[in-house]
C-alpha cells in the first residue's frame, strides 16, 4: 500500500513539474541535475530526457559562488538574488538565461 502511495505522489509531482511553463532544474547539493522539465529542454536546446545525472555546471559553468550567495540569504531568511548567465545550445547559440538558486531554506 505505501509503494503504490509513493508511486501516486511521484507521477503526480512529475506531472506538476511538466505543466510549469517556465524551465525548471533541480539538482542535489553536489549539482548533479535530478528534474529538468521539458520547458527546459525548450529553453536550453538539450534534450530533458538526457539531462538527469548530468551536472548544473555543464550547462552554467562554474555558478558556484552564485549558489554560495543564495544559500546565505536562505539562510537570512530573505529571497535568494537572480542571476544571469550564458549558455550555450548544443547548436552552438549562445543563450541568455536568468536564474535563480533556491533553497528549501527560504520561507519567502
Amino acid at each position: 500500500m505505501a509503494a503504490k502511495s509513493l508511486a501516486n505522489l511521484r507521477a503526480l509531482h512529475e506531472r506538476i513539474i511538466e505543466s510549469i511553463r517556465s524551465g525548471l532544474i533541480t539538482t542535489d547539493l553536489d549539482g548533479k541535475i535530478y528534474t529538468f522539465n521539458s520547458a527546459a529542454g525548450e529553453i536550453t536546446g538539450f534534450d530533458a530526457n538526457d539531462m538527469p545525472g548530468q551536472t548544473i555546471f555543464t550547462l552554467f559553468g562554474d555558478i558556484r559562488p552564485s549558489i554560495e550567495t543564495s544559500m546565505k540569504a536562505a539562510d537570512d531568511h530573505e529571497r535568494p538574488p537572480r542571476f544571469e548567465c550564458d549558455l550555450l545550445t548544443p547548436d552552438g547559440f549562445a543563450v541568455r538565461i536568468g536564474y535563480r538558486n533556491c533553497s528549501a531554506g527560504y520561507r519567502g
